[in-house]
């Protein structure tokens, strides 16, 4: 089973209509455990069609407008995963269904805005750059999938930490 940690920038927050997948930009990370902790051993990101047209005010977050994705490729075309896939994402819950199509065999996962907001309670919030900021976390460009990604290895790697579980014990504790 790989674990994937992954992240996407959408042409807006409404899930898009079929065929058009309203992804931007993906990033995943194929993660491993060392020493008790998970490190990258794989990065990936890939700038992709929405097929439908970007909302201007998520323009404004993410920094990609429609003259950014002509031409590029579909989600699907870049980010199919064949193995049995364990799926972190920090807000799993919007990025996952997003993503589902590409990874038929997902057999579980981990949302680290749910376990943060039961382990990681003093935080002011638990939005991916305030933990980065409160705990004093690598930074790194919030906003664009791959950086949105690295920091929530930081932030995955905390949880372990703080929670005293293993990654499929703090899965279970938060589902």
């Amino acid at each position: 089973m790989k674990i994937i940690l992954g992240d996407t920038e959408t042409a807006g927050l409404k899930k898009a209509i079929p065929p058009a997948t309203g992804v931007v930009q993906v990033a995943w990370v194929e993660l491993a455990e060392q020493n008790g902790k998970f490190v990258v051993e794989q990065e990936f990101c890939h700038i992709t069609d929405p097929g439908m047209p970007i909302d201007p005010k998520a323009s404004e977050v993410h920094g990609l407008y429609d003259v950014d994705v002509i031409g590029k490729p579909n989600l699907f075309d870049v980010f199919k995963l064949e193995d049995p896939i364990f799926f972190i994402a920090h807000n799993r819950a919007f990025d996952y269904p997003r993503l589902a199509q590409g990874m038929e065999n997902c057999v579980g996962g981990l949302c680290t805005l749910l376990a943060a907001r039961r382990y990681l309670t003093e935080a002011p919030n638990h939005k991916l750059v305030t933990l980065v900021e409160h705990y004093d976390l690598e930074q790194h460009q919030a906003h664009d999938a791959l950086g949105d990604v690295k920091m929530t290895v930081g932030v995955l790697n905390l949880l372990l930490e703080k929670s005293g579980l293993n990654l499929l014990d703090l899965a279970k504790a938060v589902m």
